[in-house]
């Protein structure tokens, strides 16, 4: 019997589907303990003082989304000094989360992977720009598009009366704005960067790689 290469699944579509059931079973367990939170928590919250960030109630956004995260996120804050190489200071786990989130979709929509990598390449070309230590701000245009004068003060110790920090956007800082999360000074860059606590943060690279899992509370 002669067997068409046909009939052998497409490699592209078992990686996908092998990703997707990962993202499925993270999420299933994440819901598992969000439930229970978001009833301890949430339903108890008159309407009136519901406080939105991002469209998020802010009980989910700031003891759901932002520790979770947030302890992970901590390694590319430890920067004292933004430079263009500091964009490729990460966690690995930031790699799963995001680039699932980005990708991932893409993927399962059947999106050609030259177009994937054309993302890629812009996205990362993007994030060196923004961390680089140049007085770009793009004048009017500072409301739509991010820049390195914008984002500098996302790594700024001081949040400024934000709930969570500002300046979040990445390619656009519209969304900043949109949502009240962006914050814009005269002065060219913050006195200090990084976040409250870093003196506690570990300075070796498996230290800081397996923190967000046994740090202590």
């Amino acid at each position: 019997m002669t067997i068409s290469p046909s009939s052998f699944p497409d490699p592209g579509f078992l990686h996908a589907r092998r990703e997707a059931i990962i993202i499925f079973l993270v999420w299933v367990v994440a819901l598992l303990w969000a439930v229970p939170y978001c009833y301890l928590n949430g339903y108890n919250i008159e309407a009136d003082q519901l406080q939105l960030i991002y469209g998020i109630p802010s009980w989910v956004f700031g003891g759901i989304v932002m520790p979770w995260l947030w302890e992970f996120h901590k390694l590319h804050h430890s920067i004292k000094e933004l430079d263009w190489i500091g964009n490729m200071r990460f966690h690995w786990m930031e790699i799963v989360v995001y680039k699932g989130i980005t990708y991932l979709p893409l993927v399962l929509l059947g999106v050609d992977g030259k177009v994937i990598l054309w993302v890629a390449v812009v996205g990362t070309l993007i994030g060196h720009l923004n961390h680089s230590n140049l007085n770009i701000g793009w004048g009017p245009l500072m409301k739509i598009i991010n820049s390195p004068r914008f984002h500098v003060w996302h790594h700024d110790v001081v949040l400024h009366g934000k709930a969570a920090g500002q300046n979040f956007g990445i390619l656009f800082s519209l969304w900043d704005w949109i949502f009240g999360m962006a914050y814009r000074s005269e002065e060219e860059q913050p006195p200090e960067l990084g976040f409250a606590g870093i003196e506690r943060f570990p300075t070796r690279l498996v230290g800081r790689f397996v923190y967000p899992f046994f740090k202590r509370r």
